[in-house]
């Protein structure tokens, strides 16, 4: 089942509810305690993944599967945010 706080407050933390023109990391943007280390737990399973050989195209395809079958209580504009977020900082 879809955790719309947490959601939300994956979007926040990556400035995808902004107009920001890049994506970045602002866990100051979120604001409850609980809510902010849930956040960091997610980005932090993401940041274990690894780009391997077979291109970035696929490794952000792979990445996105990878967490909605660890998160899937994320909506699919939070997974969208964080592989924004990703795939910005692997260039």
């Amino acid at each position: 089942m879809e955790d719309a706080s947490l959601s939300e407050a994956v979007i926040t933390f990556v400035g995808w509810d902004t107009e920001a023109a890049l994506p970045g990391r602002h866990p100051e943007r979120v604001t409850n305690p609980e809510i902010r280390r849930r956040v960091l737990e997610v980005v932090a399973t993401v940041d274990e993944e690894v780009s391997a050989a077979q291109g970035h195209w696929d490794w952000t395809l792979a990445t996105g599967r990878n967490i909605e079958a660890q998160h899937p209580d994320l909506s699919s504009d939070a997974i969208d945010a964080i592989l924004a977020l990703i795939t910005y900082e692997w260039r």
